[in-house]
């Protein structure tokens, strides 16, 4: 009989020796998992804070986007306005060169006609 609960208590320490064993196993196990997951939410908010910089990033870029296609659209309306005026300015030039070759026909007409009256002086 006391050979008996001596293999009894024999066979609960060592049930509670492996029961020990695992226990301690299991909190290594869940030590690792609980570092695991704290590192998931570091990186998680690291990502989180990578978005905002990109979404902040984002929007300042957007802005200056806007603010580019303002600056084009009025530098292509001074061009607009430019080449109607350099447009303009060439008829003018035109006009001009027209009136000195007139001018200069007119020129050589009163030439002609001060030499001829000259001559009927003389």
């Amino acid at each position: 009989m006391i050979e008996k609960l001596k293999g009894e208590i024999q066979n609960w320490e060592e049930k509670y020796t492996k029961a020990e064993k695992l226990r301690q196993q299991q909190n290594n196990e869940i030590s690792k998992l609980t570092y695991i997951i704290k590192e998931a939410y570091e990186e998680i908010e690291k990502l989180k804070k990578d978005y905002q910089n990109v979404i902040n990033e984002r929007d300042i870029l957007g802005t200056q986007l806007i603010r580019r296609n303002d600056e084009l659209a009025l530098l292509y309306e001074k061009i607009k306005i430019l080449q109607s005026t350099l447009a303009r300015g060439e008829v003018q030039y035109q006009e001009r060169l027209e009136d000195i070759r007139l001018l200069k026909f007119k020129i050589g007409d009163n030439k002609s006609k001060l030499r001829i009256v000259e001559s009927q002086a003389a």
